[in-house]
């Protein structure tokens, strides 16, 4: 008897929204997750904005760009340039544990074009023990470190510049929960919301 489907799961999901001048100087990082993807895990696109890099930590995937497609095994980088038509998803007998994230910024095209990434987007071999290090070495910052500083300095800009409730921000950046959001801001900035808020307020008063 056919087994049923398993679900993608989803032990992490961030996102972010980018100031877009941001965007023309950084590279920015608007999702970031960790999927456990199930047996039916499949995404096909035409083009998407940003560049997506999926790192493959057990099972099996595969990706398809330019008519070709490619396997994908633990250990392997997969860059995809989604301005492009690209598709992946999951072998479905070993569906694969990725990371991934959504990046966008200026010259990663040309860096995509560098790496010949449309002939061969799977990097194979990764260390998984190295991969973050080799992120943080690149970008300065591991990718949900990444994701999480420019949420917050978004909340800092909406807190600044809306009389938006906390808790309002608190989603607009990507927190469900303003006790997570309140904790991840004061660990970054030093202050809680309300703190910071006020202390700008105070600021502009002065000027």
């Amino acid at each position: 008897m056919a087994q049923p489907p398993v679900a993608n799961r989803f032990p992490i999901s961030l996102y972010a929204t980018p100031n877009p001048s941001h965007q023309e100087v950084f590279y920015t990082v608007p999702r970031a997750g960790h999927l456990l993807a199930g047996t039916e895990h499949h995404i096909k696109r035409d083009h998407f904005p940003g560049h997506e890099l999926i790192l493959c930590l057990r099972g099996k995937g595969w990706t398809r760009i330019a008519g070709r497609t490619h396997q994908v095994r633990r250990g392997d980088l997969v860059w995809i340039n989604c301005h492009h038509p690209h598709e992946h998803g999951a072998v479905a007998d070993d569906p694969w544990e990725v990371y991934w994230i959504r990046a966008e910024g200026p010259r990663l095209a040309q860096l995509s074009d560098l790496l010949s990434v449309r002939d061969a987007p799977v990097i194979g071999g990764m260390d998984l023990r190295a991969a973050s290090p080799v992120f943080k070495a690149s970008f300065g910052t591991s990718p949900i470190d990444w994701l999480r500083r420019e949420r917050i300095s978004q909340a800092k800009r909406r807190l600044a510049d809306t009389a938006d409730d906390i808790k309002e921000i608190a989603e607009q950046v990507g927190y469900s929960d303003r006790y997570f959001f309140s904790k991840d801001f004061k660990k970054h900035t030093g202050f809680t919301p309300t703190q910071f808020r006020v202390r700008e307020t105070d600021r502009l008063r002065s000027a």
